[in-house]
């Protein structure tokens, strides 16, 4: 029989006359619904089933499954992790022209954009005759990790999810799957790729005997962002359709929509919660009302968390995230990580990760965790013990070797963030449905919300290509593909615009004030065509306090920036202390890291450095964090002070790394020594690995600087070791502040390298921790300034007659040289960085990058001095020394609520 297309908006029963039609066929086993997901099949079974006491067989079909079964294979199918795994070993065995290193990111995406060209009837053998007449260096890296991931999949006997695709169009027209069936129906997609729409051809020209339809959405007049990205896809459907029903739009009534906004994201969750409370003790059944979220949102639990409170869950520790477990966080601390061997198989590898794990296990139940904190970490201890297992099993599978630490954290960690609940997992501890954005809803609820409507969430942020140049014109080749940024606009807001009108009752639209690093979030700009948001305060649970009134109406003041209560928010009022802090200020000089606190969090700045409390030491059997970076800088600071010569020839080829490693060998004794006392309390047995630990870091940083130099032509040297200044009236650095005195600042700079000709300098500040955030980006936001005033102080009293190329971080721990701002015109000349780097700016980008970093600090020194010491909620820190004093501790004061609007 002809296809036939089902056109209409949404709305319009599309979905309806399918199942009407489905029916007929469900009694002999006959029929075939395919659909996008499995939470749409899953949905749609539920709805079918409301009619029907039982459906026979498999009756719905996520699409991807639907392929598998035509594919019908014996061979072992590998997962995108074990794709990930096999195209890492590739890059890192075979080097790319275009990428200098073979990451994990890289390898990942390689592994998604090689899965969709298959899925699209995109061979390797075809992608290179695509690329034929244009082909730039990041094309061609991509083409080469495709052919030799095929040649090594095809010699492990393996398949992937694109094979599947490949094997599905050649064996469709004998797929067993067909027989007995008369009727497929293709519902709920409101886009089909090139691959999809071959395979719908080919069922309409193989199999004469079966009916085949096609729902579609259409849009109205009024849609025009989303109308050209269904009309592309309307367009293509219709040459391989043979009839086309139009079905008129119902006179829907609209959704009652209410816009909202409050304080912060918990905030946010906990009125989503009190709203659903209130709409069953109303009178509308659980299974009526739906919250939609994006697939993998870290905020689901709390929110199940919340309405278990309120009984509508049970059990929600079970959808709790891998890291949602205080176990897990220790476990994976940077501390705990850097004790794996710098290289070892997954296997190695995961048996002492589930070592460790069990042993922290072990040791918080024994002495803190009982009951459902218990749970919760068990069910992520086994989590995590299956991702390892699995990630071991695919690396004997794979023939992988050695990795290195790095890598293997990487993947591991990507495979424990990777986590997705189902809604069938989801309907298990509430009654109340959560749907997924991307999914839709497969029926009509009487009460939806939609939180966290902000940029970057809904709409998504979108991701550039990291294969596909947009030089030449090959990018339009695949458009239909990989799609463009405004087909992905079209995307969000369609799938929007669909939520809302298969709304039969209100629909509730809240984003927060703020985001989770306390900034201010941007509302959707789906949200433009609706009324202005109404403030909201969540609810107060329980009764009210005196002292919680007081709180509120600071609380109060805070959101509409008024000050009645200076004191209370951070502002201190009295006189006399205010031109105490004003004077100490002004007359002293203050330090970039401690701009650098205040800009972060203003409280703690004013706990730490204005009222000089400390917290006390941590007492460890092993050499805390803090104090393993002192030595790590003073081995640095010796080797590059004493024995120069011996790095310079080292770089130049004239040394092997023997000589290097003796001389490292003195200088960590030097220091070890030196500092005899600061490691004092670290247990004796301890010791000998504390020694070793400090010497392969600086021994990795000393490596990774010989080999940049010796690939560049005009290498920068260690000129100056920590070098200080502001110690002195004469030597700080004088920043101008508006209508104030100026802002002294002092510092010391770990390294300052020069060129031969002490023509050109850059400032290098080592980190020894392990995440290292780009530096350019913090700079524009105002909370780095280290680099930029370190410049500024050299370039006043160091070398005034030298050229300041910019400053870098040095990452101990990767090692690496990457994040920081420097001028472009020197790169792969004086150092080398990524092209594509962040970091490398043009000279009148990196000028103006350096006057917004001093600019900030004057202006951050001005508040200090007006006693401006505001408490903000911010993205607090896991574990805070001060937050036994700090209001947001934990949030709390979120946990206190305002009234009126």
């Amino acid at each position: 029989m002809p296809l036939t297309l089902i056109t209409g908006q949404v709305g319009s029963g599309k979905t309806e006359a399918v199942l009407g039609r489905l029916k007929s066929y469900t009694n002999r086993q006959a029929g075939l619904c395919i659909v996008p997901s499995d939470a749409v099949s899953f949905e749609l079974r539920k709805k079918f089933l409301r009619d029907k006491k039982a459906v026979l067989g498999d009756v719905f079909i996520a699409y991807n499954h639907f392929i598998r079964k035509i594919a019908a294979v014996d061979s072992p199918v590998i997962s995108q992790g074990e794709q990930i795994l096999l195209l890492h070993k590739i890059a890192a065995e075979n080097p790319l022209s275009y990428f200098k290193s073979a990451s994990v990111g890289i390898a990942r995406q390689a592994a998604e954009v090689i899965t969709a060209l298959k899925k699209n009837l995109v061979t390797s053998a075809k992608l290179r005759d695509m690329l034929r007449a244009h082909k730039a260096q990041r094309e061609e890296d991509l083409l080469k990790l495709f052919e030799l991931y095929e040649a090594e999949k095809e010699s492990l006997c393996l398949l992937d999810e694109g094979d599947l695709a490949l094997l599905a169009a050649k064996k469709i027209k004998t797929s067993p799957l067909f027989q007995g069936i008369e009727y497929i129906a293709f519902d709920e997609f409101h886009h089909f790729s090139p691959g999809q729409l071959n395979l719908i051809g080919s069922l309409a020209g193989d199999f004469g005997r079966m009916k085949i339809e096609v729902t579609f959405p259409v849009s109205g007049k009024e849609d025009e962002l989303f109308a050209p990205y269904l009309e592309k896809n309307l367009k293509a459907l219709k040459e391989i359709a043979s009839d086309t029903i139009a079905l008129k739009g119902k006179d829907l009534k609209s959704s009652d929509i209410r816009n909202v906004v409050l304080r912060s994201p918990f905030q946010e969750t906990r009125f989503v919660a009190h709203e659903i409370a209130t709409a069953v003790q109303n009178g509308i059944s659980p299974d009526e009302i739906t919250v939609c979220v994006r697939k993998n949102d870290q905020r689901l639990p709390i929110l199940l968390k919340e309405l278990e409170r309120m009984g509508l869950a049970s059990r929600t520790h079970r959808i709790g995230t891998i890291f949602s477990s205080p176990v897990m966080h220790e476990s994976f601390s940077g501390d705990s990580t850097f004790k794996l061997p710098e290289s070892a198989t997954f296997d190695e590898f995961a048996n002492l990760v589930t070592d460790r794990l069990k042993h922290m296990h072990d040791k918080a139940a024994l002495e803190q965790e009982t009951g459902e904190s218990s749970s919760r970490s068990i069910i992520s201890l086994y989590s995590t013990q299956q991702i390892l297992s699995s990630l071991a099993t695919a690396s004997k599978l794979l023939s992988l070797g050695r990795i290195p630490r790095e890598t293997f954290l990487n993947i591991l960690f990507h495979n424990c963030l990777s986590f997705f609940v189902s809604s069938n997992e989801i309907s298990e501890v509430t009654p109340v449905n959560v749907a997924f954005f991307e999914d839709g809803l497969a029926h009509s609820p009487k009460l939806l919300f939609i939180p966290h409507l902000i940029e970057g969430n809904i709409p998504s942020s979108f991701s550039d290509r990291l294969f596909f140049s947009s030089e030449g014109g090959a990018n339009e080749k695949f458009s239909d593909i990989f799609p463009t940024p405004s087909d992905c606009l079209g995307q969000e807001s369609f799938l929007f615009h669909r939520l809302i009108t298969k709304t039969k009752g209100k629909a509730v639209l809240c984003h927060p004030a703020i985001d989770y690093s306390g900034g201010e979030a941007a509302a959707s700009s789906f949200l433009d065509r609706f009324d202005d948001p109404t403030p909201v305060d969540s609810p107060a649970m329980g009764e009210i306090t005196g002292l919680q009134k007081n709180i509120i109406a600071i609380e109060q003041e805070r959101m509409i920036r008024a000050a009645a209560h200076p004191q209370y928010q951070g502002r201190l009022s009295g006189e006399k202390v205010r031109t105490m802090i004003r004077k100490r200020y002004t007359e002293n000089a203050i330090s970039p890291s401690q701009i650098e606190a205040y800009a972060t969090c203003p409280f703690k700045f004013f706990v730490q450095y204005v009222l000089n409390l400390r917290p006390p030491e941590e007492i460890t059997p092993e050499l805390q964090p803090k104090d393993m970076g002192t030595i790590i800088h003073a081995i640095l600071e010796r080797f590059y002070r004493d024995h120069l010569d011996v790095f310079k020839r080292f770089a130049g080829g004239q040394l092997g790394r023997d000589s290097v490693e003796k001389t490292l060998d003195k200088v960590v004794e030097q220091v070890f020594d030196e500092h005899a006392k600061l490691i004092g309390y670290v247990v004796p047995g301890l010791r000998p690995f504390e020694r070793k630990s400090a010497r392969a870091l600086a021994l990795q940083v000393i490596m990774n600087e010989a080999e940049e130099c010796g690939q560049l032509p005009e290498p920068l040297f260690p000129a100056s070791c920590e070098w200080a200044f502001g110690a002195t009236p004469e030597t700080m650095l004088h920043i101008n502040v508006d209508g104030q005195a100026d802002a002294l600042i002092r510092g010391r700079v770990d390294r300052i390298d020069q060129s031969e000709d002490k023509s050109k300098f850059t400032v290098v500040d080592y980190k020894t921790g392990r995440q290292v955030d780009p530096v350019a980006n913090k700079i524009k936001k105002g909370l780095h300034f280290q680099l930029p005033l370190y410049i500024e102080a050299v370039k006043r009293f160091l070398f005034p007659k030298s050229n300041a190329l910019g400053g870098v971080i040095f990452a101990v721990r990767q090692p690496e040289k990457k994040h920081g701002f420097l001028k472009k015109s020197f790169n792969d000349i004086n150092y080398s960085v990524g092209k594509r780097s962040s970091s490398i700016l043009e000279d009148d980008a990196w000028e103006e990058l350096l006057n917004i970093s001093v600019a900030g600090a004057a202006k951050y020194v001005a508040a200090i001095r007006e006693a401006d010491f505001s408490v903000e909620p911010r993205d607090c820190p896991r574990y805070c020394d001060y937050e036994d004093v700090c209001r947001y501790s934990g949030k709390t004061a979120d946990s206190v609520t305002a009234s009126g609007d």
